[in-house]
């Protein structure tokens, strides 16, 4: 998969709030700061306006625990003039292990479409 550029980095610490019975990070709690991630993204790309982010894939590989640091990382899969694609890495702060991935995908807003279509004449 082909990376167009990169997102800069988010942190999360697992609280007790977030944890169940055997402080593992509920999987709900990993979706919903996800889905946070990819929201902050589309409001703070400036190039023209995004729809809200619809879920194409996720894939939850391991457990975090109380007190885990989470990164969130993003890179951009794909970019046309109707939609971006944007990919959300989750990982254990300083150790190589992923926690979770998930795609996302979203539409341009049909009133911005000719914002693109001006800047990809210029």
């Amino acid at each position: 998969m082909k990376t167009i550029f990169t997102i800069p980095k988010s942190y999360f610490t697992v609280s007790k709030t977030d944890v169940n019975n055997y402080n593992a990070l509920l999987p709900t709690v990993l979706y919903t700061q996800m889905l946070c991630f990819a929201t902050t993204f589309s409001l703070n790309y400036s190039h023209f306006e995004l729809e809200e982010p619809l879920l194409q894939k996720i894939k939850l590989l391991q457990n975090a625990f109380l007190n885990d640091k989470l990164v969130f990382q993003a890179t951009v899969t794909k970019h046309s003039e109707t939609s971006l694609e944007l990919l959300v890495f989750v990982n254990l702060k300083n150790v190589k292990k992923s926690i979770g991935k998930a795609s996302f995908k979203f539409n341009v807003k049909k009133n911005t479409q000719h914002l693109l279509q001006k800047r990809a004449a210029s």
